[in-house]
């Protein structure tokens, strides 16, 4: 009886540990696949240069960049006199971060400068 009691305990146990790391393993996919990247071009000060700056881009590169969906964050840099606000101009959003390093050192490779960043900001609503 005490033999039953035991093995019924140590499957009971087994199945919850079974739940558990299906369970975790599923938000860890799902976290992972929800993860891209793009491709940081530039920076600038107003959203106006921002959209310009991306029009002069594809037209000099338009075989890579032509195809992407530039997007746009805004950030802030605090100094000691003042506040300044800066854009960040972000092409692509490729599901890896190998992906997106290719992909910036053959932008490289035609005299651009780039940063492979998480994919984050807002498309760019007109270009």
């Amino acid at each position: 009886m005490m033999k039953k009691l035991i093995y019924m305990f140590i499957g009971i146990a087994i199945g919850f540990l079974i739940v558990f790391a299906i369970l975790v393993n599923t938000a860890t996919f799902s976290e992972a696949a929800q993860r891209t990247y793009s491709v940081h071009l530039a920076s600038y000060n107003k959203i106006s240069d921002l959209m310009k700056g991306w029009q002069k881009l594809v037209e000099g590169h338009t075989r890579y960049l032509g195809g992407l969906t530039p997007t746009v964050s805004k950030f802030v840099i605090n100094t000691d006199k003042k506040k300044r606000t800066y854009y960040r101009l972000k092409a692509g959003s490729f599901p890896t971060r190998i992906i997106a390093i290719k992909f910036c050192n053959t932008l490289k490779d035609r005299g651009l400068d780039c940063i492979v960043k998480r994919s984050s900001g807002k498309r760019l609503k007109s270009y």
